[in-house]
């Protein structure tokens, strides 16, 4: 399993011109210490260094973090349920068998397929690649879809959440509690009344 931090990328604060004076210019030439040149660099690593340790998995049996940025790429037996905090949260799993807990906050979860996805509380955006079950929970969400292999399966659509759908190529139909693209599910629903309200979002056509 591999936990990638997205760290901020410093940039060098700008050198000071030289000064008139000899002993100035020498501070800035590395000849004699000087103290504000130290502290301009020191502070760009102190956010760094907070952010390290958010992302650190200090118990890998319940799947617990810190941390608002995890990226799951390399399957764990013993980790199977990735928690993000009640911050907002990035959660991405590009393998399958993983559910990814987002607790509350504006969370985004990501799935390359296989996955259960749970948003929890807040204005959440689920994206799958298929073959996942989504749960948006309490928030006004985003459902987006990138059509697979196998359909997507949302267990909840309230009034307020969203459904996108990415790489349609054909029409767009609304059958019962499934939406279909020239005759294969792209996506099923947990009820008809939700496969409803979503398909407004992407033009399907009741059939």
């Amino acid at each position: 399993m591999e936990i990638t931090d997205i760290t901020p990328i410093q940039t060098t604060a700008e050198e000071p011109p030289l000064a008139d004076e000899p002993d100035q210019a020498a501070k800035f030439v590395g000849i004699t210490e000087a103290p504000d040149a130290t502290e301009s660099q020191a502070t760009p690593d102190a956010e760094p260094a907070q952010q390290d340790e958010q992302v650190v998995l200090p118990d890998a049996q319940d799947g617990q973090t810190g941390g608002a940025i995890i990226m799951i790429d390399s399957a764990d037996q013993q980790l199977q349920t990735i928690s993000g905090t009640e911050d907002n949260d990035f959660l991405s799993a590009s393998v399958a068998g993983y559910t990814l807990l987002g607790l509350a906050g504006d969370d985004i979860l990501v799935s390359r397929g296989g996955n259960t996805m749970i948003g929890g509380d807040g204005s959440d955006v689920l994206d799958s690649s298929g073959n996942d079950h989504l749960y948006g929970g309490d928030g006004a969400d985003i459902f987006l879809l990138t059509i697979g292999s196998a359909p997507a399966r949302i267990m909840d659509f309230g009034s307020d959440d969203v459904l996108a759908i990415i790489g349609c190529t054909g029409n767009l139909i609304q059958d019962g509690a499934s939406i279909t693209q020239d005759g294969t599910t792209i996506v099923e629903f947990a009820t008809e009344a939700m496969a409803k309200a979503a398909a407004v979002f992407v033009g399907a056509t009741p059939q």
